[in-house]
């Protein structure tokens, strides 16, 4: 039988080179950390072609606004001819006093002013409108609609990186269009990207619209690293409880390194740190304590019957005996993810990717590494047979 205590430094040397080689790239590029952290702006978009029901119905609107347009004006003739019969009215009626006439240009005042106060109301419904609030329909007077579209990662950075102090930071394709992210824009700048998409694709339809300041994403980081702290030491009370305190570090020093291999590999495939990617880290953190728990349980319940056996030996036994459950656990929770990956769309992708790089160190750690942690806490002890 393999003695994965015995061959312990193998395991933990492979798994060091991928933290180091984590750590060079977070000194190098850093992290892709997403607006949810550093703030920014986030569109999703169609693309709408021609014969698209969006365009349809949107036709048949500027038709009905057309029709009410032209209704207001009927309506205005008639209030100026109204308005003609009045003055000429007052114009006869020469008897009216200096007073009444002083309440009249009152009165006027005070009609123009409820004036100017609708107007304003006006502009500033209108500049809700450009905001970053309703879902919206943008033309080009340059280009046509497509007849159709295909997506090109390269073509939509292009176009929103030349619009003036705009930067693009991620493009992911959704179903009829993408998703795109870059850095806090105000509502000019983002009506100016609006336009400029729509003028390479013809016609967009803005889905949604989400802006996150720094300071929000600075104290997000800060609540997500405070929820992983609080974990580990929950789990390191726990376990010390339930075995003893050296099982404890070592179940938790097996913690540490599933999270630094994840960080790791998203430094340096560059994927995005973003809230979903926190969420897996505690969903992980709790499946791969699990598997810790179930291997740690068979050491407790060998040392019982295997006095014969040192301690080391009896830890290799025990991940041997638990090594099937391990592995079947893993792949039965895999297939689902990864089809989960494959099948779901973008937001469910980037909450796919990091369990499923999160199962695989778990599992890692669980079978190759706690159990070797504890051997190593304990010493000089765990060559000598168990009493």
């Amino acid at each position: 039988m393999f003695n994965i205590v015995e061959k312990k430094k193998i395991f933990m040397s492979g798994s060091a080179l991928v933290i180091v080689a984590g750590l060079i790239a977070f000194f190098a590029m850093g992290f892709n950390a997403d607006v949810d952290f550093t703030g920014g702006y986030t569109m999703s978009v169609k693309v709408v072609t021609e014969g698209d029901a969006d365009l349809t119905a949107d036709a048949a609107d500027t038709k009905d606004d057309t029709s009410k347009d032209e209704n207001k004006t009927d309506a205005d003739a008639d209030t100026k001819a109204d308005d003609t019969n009045k003055d000429a009215n007052t114009d006869a009626n020469k008897d009216t006093s200096a007073d009444t006439d002083k309440t009249a240009d009152t009165t006027a005042k005070a009609d123009g002013t409820t004036t100017d106060t609708a107007k304003s109301a006006d502009t500033t419904d209108d500049a809700e409108d450009n905001g970053l609030i309703k879902t919206q329909l943008v033309k080009s007077e340059k280009t046509a609609p497509l007849k159709t579209y295909e997506f090109s990662e390269d073509d939509v950075r292009k176009t929103v990186d030349a619009v003036a102090k705009v930067k693009a930071s991620s493009v992911v394709k959704s179903e009829d269009g993408f998703v795109i992210k870059t850095n806090e824009l105000d509502a000019k700048q983002a009506s100016d990207v609006k336009q400029a998409l729509a003028d390479k694709y013809g016609v967009i339809k803005v889905i949604s619209e989400d802006k996150v300041s720094a300071t929000v994403g600075s104290e997000l980081l800060g609540s997500s690293l405070q929820a992983l702290l609080i974990a580990a030491v929950l789990m390191l009370i726990y376990i010390s409880f339930r075995f003893e305190l050296l099982s404890g570090l070592s179940a938790v020093l097996a913690l540490v390194h599933d999270v630094l291999i994840m960080l790791s590999m998203y430094a340096i495939f560059r994927l995005p740190v973003n809230t979903s990617f926190i969420a897996a880290m505690l969903t992980i953190i709790g499946y791969s304590i699990n598997a810790t728990i179930v291997i740690f349980d068979r050491i407790r319940e060998n040392t019982k019957y295997l006095k014969k056996e040192t301690f080391s030996n009896i830890v290799n036994t025990s991940i041997w005996q638990s090594m099937g459950r391990s592995i079947n656990t893993t792949v039965t929770t895999l297939l689902t993810i990864v089809m989960v990956y494959i099948l779901g769309v973008t937001s469910v992708r980037e909450f796919a990717l990091p369990i499923i790089i999160g199962l695989l160190c778990g599992t890692y750690s669980s079978i190759f590494l706690a159990g070797s942690f504890w051997c190593l806490f304990r010493g000089k002890k765990a060559d000598a047979k168990v009493k």
